[in-house]
């Protein structure tokens, strides 16, 4: 041995075996016998930020690992939940929901918050039949619209702001709402857009040519102003679609039931089935467009 080393300065390995944590991934089974365990030996994941979130990122593009993480993160409720638990479990169903079914919709502002509470009410509405789900699932069925239809303004926008002269009245958006829809859509199913305020379908307009940078403007007007563009797009997203009209008649419903109860004076009774269809329509037509931008980029 060389003079002057001492082996107390080194590390010697143990001979004890070493545990060792494999990142895999999960593979669909069609075989129901088959079944699979996450596993973190050692803690990783309460340290690491990019493997916290690896699910969350591969579920966005493989739905039935999305599927088999549903299960495996506990979402199989327990009748044994405190009213807190349920609420974090819920939470978190909701926003892994959207990660995998709803691609780039961290482009839109604010859709993500939206959809989660419109998701978590529409639940919440399957399961107890309350006036008050029901009034929240249209507020935010309209909200998750509102910035869709925001984002489709930009996305494809108006060419000038002369669409609508300064002194137009609600006559005259009716014929320029069938002119520009071009026979795409019955006259029927575009005159509930032309009962609303001509001066914000205005402002929406402005908005879309960049002319104002904000919008104030409630969904129905937002909505008009789409379809006063759709003459310039061909793949508009309201023209991708098996029936304009049908969707128009549920847009048109979430625009006044939402403006009823917002409002003092008669409202019209809204039952648990008409609630939950026009959150489904909502749920749709986002997904729709959501993929329409992934296709698109």
């Amino acid at each position: 041995m060389t003079a002057g080393v001492n082996l107390g300065n080194f590390d010697i390995a143990s001979k004890q075996p070493t545990p060792y944590f494999i990142l895999t991934h999960l593979q669909h089974s069609i075989d129901t016998k088959h079944f699979s365990q996450l596993q973190d030996p050692l803690h990783i994941t309460q340290s690491d930020d990019w493997i916290i979130h690896l699910h969350d990122s591969i579920a966005q593009g493989n739905k039935p690992f999305a599927s088999k993480v549903k299960r495996f993160m506990g979402l199989d409720q327990s009748d044994k939940q405190s009213i807190e638990e349920f609420e974090a479990h819920l939470q978190e169903e909701m926003r892994f929901e959207i990660l995998s079914s709803y691609p780039n919709v961290n482009e839109i502002d604010n859709l993500d918050m939206h959809l989660a509470k419109l998701l978590r009410r529409q639940k919440y509405l399957e399961e107890h039949n309350y006036s008050a789900d029901i009034d929240d699932l249209l507020l935010q069925s309209q909200k998750s619209l509102e910035a869709c239809f925001k984002h489709v303004l930009t996305t494809y926008p108006h060419q000038h702001n002369k669409i609508l002269p300064y002194s137009s009245d609600k006559k005259f958006l009716l014929q320029a709402l069938i002119l520009r829809a071009n026979n795409r859509a019955l006259d029927e199913s575009l005159e509930p857009f032309s009962t609303c305020n001509v001066r914000a379908v205005q402002s929406a307009i402005g908005f879309s040519t960049g002319k104002y940078p904000t919008i104030y403007s409630s969904l129905k007007p937002i909505i008009t102003a789409n379809i006063l563009a759709i003459a310039d797009y061909s793949n508009h997203p309201l023209l991708l679609t098996d029936d304009l009209d049908a969707d128009l008649l549920f847009l048109s419903q979430i625009c006044d039931y939402r403006n009823e109860s917002s409002h003092d004076g008669p409202k019209t009774d809204i039952t648990q089935s008409t609630a939950l269809d026009l959150a489904k329509f909502t749920t749709q037509w986002v997904q729709n467009y959501l993929n329409q931008l992934t296709d698109k980029a």
